[in-house]
């Protein structure tokens, strides 16, 4: 029956971060490719970055409520977001386009929402963890990706799995599974980590800082990245919310977010596209590499000079222009083992700093904005998606690099600056812990009257390492 259970609580942990990451990088509805689009899709359209960074804000929220509330919360929440985003699908079918910008904010919303509370329960242990790392990397890689159907003159069997995913009966087998497992952890122990029952702040005060900071810069990039003192500036001001953003969180815990930033960046700039549909599994195969690969041999070092290359590649783009499939298949393969190689070389302690770094990681970059300078729109081409139709430049590319640099200079400062304990004297402090709770809890009054509130008070426990530690499967 364990077994049984493990084996459940993977599957369904892989695939809620799925739909979760492809909630958030694929806009609702896909039947506006033709030319002729209304006036309210075209307004759809351009509201898509922010509410994807809406989207990412409320994972971040929902992770922290977990963490504080315990795991039946979050399986609560997860339940009613996935039931949320099967009536929102349900609508669409018969909703107007004079909503869709409506509904497309929800369906973000409520996304983000089952990212972060799934992620808070899942980073518990080993083998979920792992599944929730992999589900989240693969549908925002995915929605990533995607290429225009314009360019095709239709939608390919690839297209239509992807485009149009999360299907409702995708989301519908979602909620069912959670369901399933809320009822088989019926009589589990729950898992507070705030020793006063309180929201840990710093989590939410980050992505206060970096999402906007993301946001904000690239949309003044569309607008006036045509300048260099604006680009310098640019680049400047999101590595500086990037590098405060990574020291707000404790240890080091901001090191996978300054990795999200800089991969953002730089993987918008790549030519991932025309590819053919039987490539499809060349994505989903080296994000399993690069993930195995930073578990193995993990340093942040490493992962920074892979997405710097990775961005001078995007500056190559208008020298080597692919007339083909191998270079944009080729390009797609090295883009998602090093994603996989950066969230697995910095694998965080806590829920909510690896929901954060997923979170920032779909948040429309700098590297999007320069490519989307030519027709004004914070996207890949005015269909959103990846085009073949929109011309390259190698200033994206260059603008990536420095966003990369920049990250790579904030790894390094925290990487000096907040040298990592031993997993024993995680452990070690994780025990006590457990053991102080109780007390910490009979003493809150203290606290109060004395206006003095203990050390670790808002950060929680630090479990120990879910990719690496096997002590706390169970």
């Amino acid at each position: 029956m364990r077994a049984v259970r493990d084996v459940l609580d993977t599957i369904t942990v892989w695939s809620a971060a799925a739909v979760a990451g492809l909630t958030l990088t694929i806009p609702l509805k896909s039947a506006w490719m033709a030319h002729d689009r209304p006036l309210q899709v075209n307004l759809m359209l351009f509201d898509v970055p922010r509410a994807t960074a809406a989207g990412s804000f409320a994972a971040v929220i929902a992770a922290a409520v977990t963490v504080t509330l315990g795991n039946t919360a979050g399986r609560i929440g997860a339940i009613v977001a996935a039931l949320v985003l099967v009536v929102d699908r349900l609508l669409l079918r018969t909703a107007g386009s004079e909503v869709l910008s409506t509904l497309n904010y929800l369906d973000s919303f409520f996304g983000g929402l089952l990212l972060g509370a799934v992620g808070a329960v899942a980073w518990r242990r080993r083998r979920t963890a792992a599944a929730y790392l992999f589900g989240g990397l693969l549908g925002a890689e995915l929605g990533d990706l995607a290429e225009s159907p314009a360019d095709k003159g239709g939608m390919s069997p690839s297209d239509l799995v992807v485009l149009q995913a999360p299907s409702v009966f995708a989301v519908a087998a979602v909620a069912v599974l959670l369901v399933v497992s809320i009822a088989i952890h019926r009589h589990g122990t729950e898992s507070i980590s705030s020793p006063l029952g309180l929201i840990p702040m710093g989590p939410i005060l980050a992505a206060g800082i970096a999402i906007p900071g993301v946001l904000w810069t690239s949309e003044w990039l569309v607008r006036s990245g045509d300048r260099v003192p604006v680009t310098v500036t640019a680049v400047v001001l999101v590595v500086l919310a990037a590098v405060v953003a990574a020291v707000v969180l404790p240890g080091r815990e901001g090191i996978p977010l300054l990795l999200a930033v800089a991969f953002s960046a730089a993987g918008s700039t790549l030519i991932l596209v025309p590819r053919p549909d039987r490539a499809l599994p060349v994505p989903i195969a080296a994000l399993a590499l690069g993930l195995y690969a930073g578990y193995r041999r993990p340093s942040p070092g490493v992962a920074v000079v892979l997405v710097i290359a990775l961005a001078l590649a995007g500056s190559a783009a208008p020298i080597a222009e692919p007339r083909g499939f191998l270079l944009p298949v080729l390009g797609c393969g090295a883009a998602t083992f090093v994603v996989g190689y950066c969230f697995a070389s910095a694998t965080p302690l806590y829920p909510t700093s690896i929901v954060l770094a997923l979170s920032v990681l779909v948040v429309p970059s700098a590297g999007m904005a320069m490519r989307g300078r030519d027709f004004g729109r914070l996207a890949y081409s005015p269909y959103w998606y990846r085009s073949t139709d929109v011309s390259h430049q190698s200033a994206p590319g260059l603008v990536a690099a420095g966003v990369a640099a920049g990250c790579g200079l904030g790894v390094a400062l925290i990487d000096r600056w907040r040298a990592p304990g031993s997993l024993a004297t995680v452990r070690h402090r994780h025990s006590r812990q457990h053991i102080r709770r109780g007390n910490d809890e009979q003493s809150f009054g203290k606290y109060r009257r004395t206006g003095v509130l203990p050390s670790n008070f808002g950060l929680g426990d630090p479990p120990s390492d879910p990719l690496g530690d096997t002590s706390r499967e169970g």
